[in-house]
């Protein structure tokens, strides 16, 4: 049977079903609950699995102030700062890159052993342990550059402990105290009985502390606090508190000693030039001692006569200025021949030693300030560097420079020196006179105050350098030691909002795709949304044919 067809009704647009029905929607979901409530659930059941393993990354902060050497109590200099005509510490970013460089944290690394990582086993995963939770004292004996990473499970006992691989089940059993060696190097563990053991037992690390500095240098930040300052805050993340803690400070301890050794480097040469010419006088005077000792002996004489005493007051005096002139020549003459054996531009010149020549310790000083700046800048750049270059050119000409004083001061000292020896021997004829015996007693005493008078000399001049070298004060101050601010990841909040997030957005996405790929009409009002052609009736459809 057929139904007759408005031709006019055909030529009707259809209506396309674009209206958003809430109600429908609303059912599909009132249907699709179950499966919310599910993957809301297993969600949530991630996010608190998440929470209990991952371990927690906690952040730390330290605040050094790099003190401007060149403000000094110029009011002037403080002014233009404080107007903003002129930059803060201009050499805050050089120590910046100090601070973050790598032969620093090299040391941190080798003074706390930090290639030496600790684990404790756990039922799912195993978490690290440093500083007062170690169970064991760890000593490293000796450390092969060469040697290759590895990784030990160790079990405690009271008696000793095992160390086994982890394919190896068995192990090697190793008294506490007694040293062994494995792929990096030789150890001694000794067993800290207050510290209570894991029965799980441990895992422990033996890594390159190459590779290790190298790790922890690219966890150093440092920062200004602001622009125009020289606070900067030294910061760093990690899931032990303790150990960035430790490593923070000691980093700054590093820094600060590292600072004082570039200003001691000139004062310590001077010392150990102060020290051999002294072990030498010392030598002599003691062999003048024992000369004049045997002498007075051999020829019972114990003092000389007025007259020779007369003689020998004119000959000290004629002797100390010939010996000032040679002690000062012979200083002149070392500072030469170190200056001129240089084998690069990197090298601290030792003090003038009491040579009172303003353009010579000029010089000594304007050489020892620019290598100080080659050496900072050494730190982040290379000799191909224009900065580097240029500074190496300029220690080059001051070089020049105090080559050319040294041979003028020389020329002057020698001058002098044989005027005085013109002096000294005419006073020489004069002491002939005197009886053999007499004269020689003269002249040893002669010696043996000389050498007295430059030995005391030179310990004055060591007690001044030291003096100097203990005076020597960082241009830092530490504002504040390193400090936990607290957790920074995971953050249980935003991880659990995230897991409530997925757990709806998964459901709801597989109903929007089902909805987009489906191809079916699944109810008479789709088709009277989208056609004018009248429907006749409904027929259902039973996938199980049992009814």
């Amino acid at each position: 049977m057929s139904y007759p067809v408005n031709n006019v009704d055909n030529d009707l647009p259809i209506q396309p079903g674009n209206q958003f029905d809430v109600k429908k929607f609303v059912y599909k979901i009132i249907s699709f609950l179950p499966w919310f409530i599910l993957s809301i659930a297993i969600s949530y059941f991630a996010a608190r699995l998440y929470l209990r393993y991952t371990a927690p990354v906690y952040h730390m902060s330290a605040f050094l102030l790099i003190k401007d050497m060149n403000e000094g109590g110029n009011s002037d200099y403080k002014a233009l700062k404080e107007m903003g005509l002129v930059n803060g510490n201009k050499d805050v970013q050089n120590e910046i890159d100090i601070i973050k460089s790598y032969s620093l944290m090299k040391r941190v690394v080798d003074s706390l052993n930090l290639h030496i990582v600790l684990y404790k086993e756990g039922r799912v995963t195993a978490s690290p342990i440093f500083g007062i939770a170690w169970p064991i004292n760890l000593r490293v004996v000796e450390e092969y550059p060469d040697g290759k990473p590895e990784s030990y499970k160790l079990a405690l006992n009271p008696t000793g402990f095992v160390l086994s691989t982890l394919t190896d089940k068995v192990g090697r059993t190793i008294r506490y105290g007694q040293e062994f060696e494995v792929g990096l190097g030789r150890y001694v563990i000794n067993r800290l009985p207050e510290i209570k053991t894991e029965e799980t037992g441990y895992r422990i690390y033996f890594t390159q502390p190459d590779n290790i500095a190298q790790e922890y240098k690219g966890k150093i930040d440092v920062r200004q606090t602001h622009d125009l300052g020289g606070i900067l805050e030294i910061a760093m993340n990690d899931q032990i508190p303790e150990r960035a803690i430790m490593i923070l400070n000691k980093l700054i301890e590093v820094y600060n000693d590292a600072g004082l050794d570039d200003k001691n480097l000139a004062a310590r040469r001077t010392i150990k030039f102060l020290n051999e010419r002294i072990d030498t006088v010392a030598r002599e005077l003691n062999y003048i001692e024992i000369s004049a000792e045997r002498f007075r002996r051999t020829n019972r004489i114990t003092s000389p006569s007025d007259e020779a005493n007369a003689f020998m007051g004119q000959a000290l005096i004629v002797d100390n200025q010939k010996s000032e002139q040679q002690g000062k020549l012979k200083v002149l003459e070392t500072l030469e021949k170190y200056v001129a054996n240089f084998n690069g531009t990197t090298e601290m010149i030792p003090s003038s030693l009491g040579l009172e020549e303003p353009i010579l310790i000029s010089l000594i000083n304007s050489n020892n300030e620019l290598i100080n700046q080659k050496q900072a800048l050494a730190v982040k750049s290379t000799e191909a560097d224009p900065t580097v270059a240029k500074l190496t050119e300029q220690i080059k000409h001051v070089r020049e420079n105090l080559l050319g004083n040294l041979r003028l001061l020389k020329t002057g000292f020698q001058t002098n020196l044989n005027q005085i020896n013109s002096n000294y021997g005419s006073l020489e004829g004069k002491i002939a006179t005197l009886p053999g015996k007499e004269r020689q007693l003269i002249n040893i005493k002669r010696q043996m105050t000389l050498k007295e008078t430059l030995y005391l000399y030179l310990l004055q001049k060591r007690e001044e350098t030291e003096l100097s070298l203990a005076a020597n004060i960082n241009n830092t101050r530490l504002v504040d030691s390193a400090f936990n601010t607290g957790p920074i990841k995971p953050v249980a909040a935003q991880v659990q909002l995230f897991a409530l997030l997925i757990g709806i957005a998964l459901p709801a996405l597989f109903l929007i795709l089902r909805d987009f790929f489906n191809t079916r009409l699944n109810d008479k009002k789709e088709i009277e949304e989208g056609t004018s052609v009248p429907i006749l009736g409904e027929l259902s459809y039973e996938k199980k044919s049992n009814n």
